[in-house]
């Protein structure tokens, strides 16, 4: 661990605490991956390192590296009601009711229940 040890005095509690106060500040929008906010807290961190003397790692010399990281993105809540017979609706609640299983993983506790019908789109005529 001695070997380590100017590495180790050379970190700074304010420092970090001043960089983890920039990337929360909402002009980030959330960083997540693929998005402007991303991209402008990728170049910030760019920017810190270069200022502490780190050599650049990424790529052309930079101290960045592309990487595809395709994410599904839901555009609206999802919604699903139970039409019953007798033409009454009644709306579930999502993530109480139901849920979407991300990348295909069940849910840790299992959910049992009978099921007549999915499907996606507007209600479908019920007759009366």
């Amino acid at each position: 661990l001695g070997e380590y040890r100017s590495q180790a005095d050379r970190f700074h509690n304010d420092r970090v605490l001043t960089t983890i106060g920039a990337l929360s500040d909402p002009a980030y929008a959330g960083r997540e991956t693929g998005t402007d906010g991303a991209k402008a807290a990728a170049d910030y961190l760019a920017r810190e390192m270069e200022a502490i003397g780190l050599f650049p790692g990424g790529e052309h010399e930079t101290y960045l590296q592309t990487m595809a990281a395709p994410r599904q993105h839901l555009l609206d809540l999802p919604r699903m009601s139970i039409v019953h017979e007798s033409g009454e609706v009644e709306p579930l609640v999502y993530r109480t009711d139901f849920a979407e299983f991300p990348y295909g993983r069940p849910p840790d506790e299992p959910v049992r229940g009978r099921v007549i019908g999915v499907a996606p789109g507007p209600l479908p005529a019920v007759a009366s």
